[in-house]
């Protein structure tokens, strides 16, 4: 396979991103079904591809970001992309507001909020149409600023997912998730328990009292 030449925009965090998310610790692609959640421009994407996975389901929802996407991954057949937000699943809401950051120049530092009416309206697809889509996933990478709380807690279907890595964010704190009686809030505590009790030993990685990294695995 010809590896392309990123692409990246002059004044931007993109070089710095692209650099981050191709050092997510996953060793082996081979043959692997990837699913990217929070692709900003390709960085993890590619080193699937180029890595030799199955095939990499990748979601932008900043539109900005989808386009320079669209160039990077050019000519890798084991990619497909899409410019949507993954929300909640089974949600009413087909759409959410996109915030770009206060800083411009960090590309990938926005998010998506539930009904502020204010930012960059963008279409939803819930995490487990994304499965239904995939089939059974090998590696789902998650950086959604703090979208991975309503997308992993609301899917039904993480059993087809053998392990997660991502960034988790402290960003909506005041946000909970009731899931068969129980509330679970938008922090890395509740999810690191939520996903234990589906069956994952969960690994995390704190950078600050805001923001880290974690890793889910079934043994």
């Amino acid at each position: 396979m010809d590896i392309n030449i990123p692409v990246f925009r002059e004044g931007t965090w993109d070089s710095g991103i692209w650099g981050e998310a191709r050092n997510y610790p996953v060793y082996n692609f081979d043959e692997k079904t990837i699913v990217d959640l929070g692709a900003h421009i390709g960085g993890f994407t590619t080193l699937a591809a180029e890595s030799g996975a199955k095939m990499v389901y990748a979601y932008e929802a900043w539109r900005e970001n989808f386009e320079v996407l669209k160039k990077n991954v050019e000519g890798y057949e084991n990619v497909k992309i899409n410019n949507l937000a993954v929300w909640k699943s089974r949600s009413p809401v087909k759409n959410v507001y996109f915030h770009d950051d206060f800083d411009t120049t960090n590309t990938g530092g926005g998010g998506v909020f539930e009904g502020s009416g204010l930012g960059l309206e963008v279409k939803t697809v819930g995490l487990d149409d994304v499965l239904t889509q995939s089939g059974p996933v090998d590696i789902v990478k998650i950086d959604i600023e703090s979208g991975e709380y309503p997308a992993l807690y609301t899917s039904r279907m993480l059993g087809m997912v053998k392990s997660i890595v991502g960034e988790y964010h402290h960003g909506m704190i005041d946000h909970s998730c009731e899931i068969d009686g129980v509330t679970y809030g938008y922090n890395i505590d509740d999810l690191k328990a939520y996903l234990e009790l589906g069956g994952f030993c969960v690994a995390v990685e704190a950078h600050d009292e805001d923001v880290g990294n974690f890793a889910a695995f079934r043994l």
